[in-house]
């Protein structure tokens, strides 16, 4: 079984094209944070960092030998090592290699958990400083009005009564986190048959290592639900088609499993509406929705068959023999 480490090492030398131990050499560099002192910067930081520090060391100590070191907020850089600037309001964050300073009032929670991916890609991007890796072009300015997310929808109530979330894996996580940030309410069933890998630690930001071996809808239901008070997270061990048989159709299916093979599988269960959210590795995200009569895509339509799934199957058998 692998762990963290080795699997963000395997992941990255595919990518760049070298040996496992380059790779692990790569990754085992050192971000240092430096945050200026008011709570909007402070808070920020804490997001940007639970990002990173799951694929590079991070220090908040200038010490510390760094490979790069990234200033959040009107601070001074404190390394002498190449730096990274970023700052946040509520309606646009900004990161360059020069120092900014965003004046604005404390941003939505939602918007700085979206905004920190961007700031975390770029800290790790030059850290790890490879050909392979997409190089992050600066400045970079996200605006709230590009995601098209409406104050009022960012105030809004969400009831999930009639919902279940298929998947506990990285994107599954991701989701939970975003749903901290809006004011939800309800009973979430949570939908996944596997358990809980030493390789599944790398970016599933609620695991820990304590969970390895713990089923993983199990370990992600206990360990957001502190972060979720209104909301009922229910663990469900088993595929949505067991779920299904034994509790019923949900109108609405998150979907954020790993499989397209899966995901058509859940499109013949008949979910009235549906979420859905893939990454494949760093080349692409989809995310699709639709609701039932449709005349647009399906999950069948999206994730239609394709030559590399016959290779994962013939990788799977040969490892169910080994």
């Amino acid at each position: 079984m692998s762990n963290a480490q080795q699997e963000n090492a395997r992941m990255l030398a595919s990518l760049i094209g070298v040996h496992e131990d380059e790779a692990a050499e790569r990754l085992n560099r050192t971000v240092l944070i430096t945050s200026a002192l008011d709570e909007k910067s402070q808070n920020w930081a804490i997001e940007i960092r639970a990002l990173i520090e799951r694929t590079v060391n991070v220090a908040i100590d200038p010490a510390v030998k760094a490979a790069v070191e990234l200033v959040v907020g009107d601070a001074e850089g404190r390394g002498s090592v190449p730096r990274i600037y970023a700052s946040i309001d509520r309606q646009k964050a900004v990161v360059n290699t020069a120092p900014v300073r965003v004046s604005g009032s404390a941003p939505h929670g939602l918007f700085a958990a979206i905004a920190a991916c961007p700031v975390a890609a770029a800290a790790l991007s030059k850290a790890i400083d490879a050909q392979g890796v997409p190089t992050a072009t600066l400045p970079l300015v996200l605006r709230l009005s590009d995601l098209g997310i409406t104050e009022a929808a960012l105030e809004a109530s969400i009831n999930v009564d009639d919902a279940v979330l298929i998947g506990a894996g990285a994107v599954g996580h991701g989701f939970l986190r975003a749903l901290r940030h809006v004011h939800v309410s309800g009973r979430l069933p949570i939908v996944d048959p596997k358990k809980v890998g030493g390789g599944n630690l790398n970016r599933c930001l609620y695991l820990e290592a304590a969970d390895v071996g713990i089923d993983k809808a199990a370990a992600l239901a206990r360990n957001a639900q502190v972060d979720l008070p209104s909301v009922t997270l229910e663990p469900f061990v088993g595929d949505f088609h067991e779920y299904v048989k034994s509790k019923g159709v949900q109108q609405t299916a998150i979907v954020t499993v790993d499989s397209r093979r899966v995901r058509r599988s859940i499109q013949s269960e008949v979910p009235g509406r549906v979420f859905d959210a893939s990454t494949t590795d760093i080349r692409s995200i989809v995310v699709h929705s639709h609701e039932l009569p449709t005349d647009s895509a399906c999950l069948s339509c999206i994730y239609k068959h394709v030559e590399v799934e016959n290779i994962q199957i013939g990788r799977a058998s040969c490892r169910e023999r080994v």
